[in-house]
């Protein structure tokens, strides 16, 4: 699979779960501590770069533990996880010796455009947000 091939399966994933995530936004800024701060939304690829992620929003504050459990049900924006024995949803599921690019910079990359895109949809939290993204080479 090619960089351009894998870019366009996870654009096209993401895309299909924009309207989930923008609900869940929605849920959050409901049930936002007063406590909160800023937040981060943290796209967290697997060490190995085989494709396995998650998108997770973090409040940031006086007592992390109590903010974000005040979210818990609403703050996992996407995660890419096996169910059954089947892999949900089918994301591209690569070696990173199968690829010539860091399928978790692409991940980063592209989930953070997608953030974008969902925090435009939902108008945000009202409170300083950042984005970051884990386990990049660059």
């Amino acid at each position: 699979m090619t960089e351009i091939e894998y870019r366009e399966v996870l654009q096209d994933t993401l895309k299909g779960y924009t309207q989930s995530a923008v609900d869940m936004i929605f849920k959050i800024k409901a049930n936002l501590p007063e406590k909160a701060k800023s937040v981060d939304i943290g796209i967290h690829p697997n060490q190995d770069e085989d494709g396995m992620f998650s998108v997770m929003v973090h409040l940031c504050g006086p007592d992390l533990y109590v903010l974000n459990k005040a979210i818990a049900d609403d703050r996992l924006l996407f995660d890419v996880k096996y169910i059954g024995g089947k892999l949900y949803p089918n994301v591209p599921i690569l070696g990173p010796d199968e690829v010539s690019f860091s399928i978790n910079d692409l991940i980063v990359e592209i989930s953070i455009d997608w953030v974008k895109t969902i925090w435009d949809l939902s108008g945000g939290l009202k409170i300083p947000g950042y984005v970051f993204g884990d386990e990049c080479t660059s």
